[in-house]
């Protein structure tokens, strides 16, 4: 089966030392759906057949899911090799039934909690290894009325298990004291922040590392950037700290 391997310094090197952030690991994905002005509808947990299940992200989703009444979808898809995908297991914390539905049956339970969603007939997506099926089926179906965040990175209280950051990993070649957000990502920064932030005071923040291609490949996770956000506007936290004080939230 394809693994749709999700590379980053960050992951590699807090997988060794003790920490206490959560992500989606394996063929899984943790997504927010929002409509197109930011405004967030519903969490998805999107896994592939193959993924071993996270006991710790699926508490801190319902965790926020029940604080923040943003319904929370469990959507799993077959990502065996050379398979191809018109039929998906789901559920839902509003039925909390687990369904097999059609991908045309997945669009209307976006449309029934609140988003604008295209209607026309979706095709059946066959594997590659450059994107995973249902990432293929969402950007090419799913319409351009909404707005989709990833959530890269949480950090949780180690006692309860209870979110209290939500972390944005970004990287490029620009060197750590000289890269600012770019305006591109605004809307779907808005997305996550409107989802934890004025609902339930979890901070957002972005955390920068740069990665270099030429000559060679070189992904730095020593030294790095923090920054703030509130829509439409990153504070610069931290310049050049490293990446120990990050993970001990020395910022």
């Amino acid at each position: 089966m394809p693994n749709y391997y999700k590379g980053n310094v960050i992951y590699d090197e807090l997988s060794k030392i003790n920490h206490n952030f959560i992500w989606a690991t394996g063929n899984a994905w943790l997504l927010i759906y929002g409509d197109k002005k930011s405004n967030p509808k519903v969490f998805a947990l999107v896994v592939g057949i193959s993924w071993k299940k996270q006991l710790d992200i699926i508490k801190a989703l319902k965790f926020i899911s029940s604080k923040t009444s943003i319904p929370f979808f469990l959507i799993k898809f077959d990502d065996e090799k050379e398979s191809s995908i018109d039929k998906i297991a789901f559920i839902s914390s509003i039925e909390k039934k687990k369904y097999i539905i059609t991908l045309d049956e997945l669009k209307n339970k976006f449309i029934d909690v609140g988003l604008n969603i295209q209607l026309a007939k979706s095709h059946k997506y066959l594997n590659d290894k450059e994107s995973s099926l249902y990432h293929k089926w969402q950007r090419n179906e799913l319409g351009y009325n909404i707005t989709v965040s990833d959530v890269d990175l949480i950090r949780i209280n180690k006692k309860t298990g209870e979110p209290i950051e939500f972390i944005e990993l970004k990287r490029s070649y620009k060197e750590v004291d000289k890269w600012f957000p770019y305006s591109d990502d605004f809307a779907n920064f808005n997305l996550i922040y409107n989802t934890i932030v004025p609902p339930i005071n979890i901070n957002f923040n972005i955390l920068y590392n740069q990665r270099i291609t030429r000559p060679s490949f070189v992904d730095k996770h020593n030294p790095v950037s923090i920054f703030s956000y509130t829509p439409n506007k990153p504070i610069v936290i931290a310049r050049k700290i490293s990446f120990q004080n990050f993970v001990d939230k020395k910022y």
